[in-house]
């Protein structure tokens, strides 16, 4: 996927805001970014940055893990509602 139809689907579509090479995810919104790995596709969920340079995409999640990947093995983008808050017992 190219750098710029990622951008462009996140922050036109999306609460997601992009400055200085940077796109920052809301905490309304959940990203789930698709790679290649060879034959298969691996998932990148929780995203919640995504720093871009020319080849180069460094995705962080929301639980503190960074991936970097090729751009070119961008294959698909998830979006939906953020995380819930859970509530137990009775309200």
């Amino acid at each position: 996927m190219k750098t710029k139809a990622l951008v462009d689907v996140l922050t036109k579509h999306e609460k997601c805001t992009f400055k200085d090479g940077v796109i920052e995810v809301s905490e309304e919104t959940d990203v789930a970014l698709y790679t290649s790995l060879g034959q298969e596709a691996m998932a990148l969920t929780e995203i919640r940055r995504i720093t871009i340079s020319e080849q180069l995409l460094v995705a962080e999640n929301r639980k503190g893990e960074t991936y970097a990947i090729l751009a070119e093995d961008l294959r698909a983008l998830r979006i939906g509602k953020g995380p819930t808050k859970r509530r137990s017992g009775l309200v």
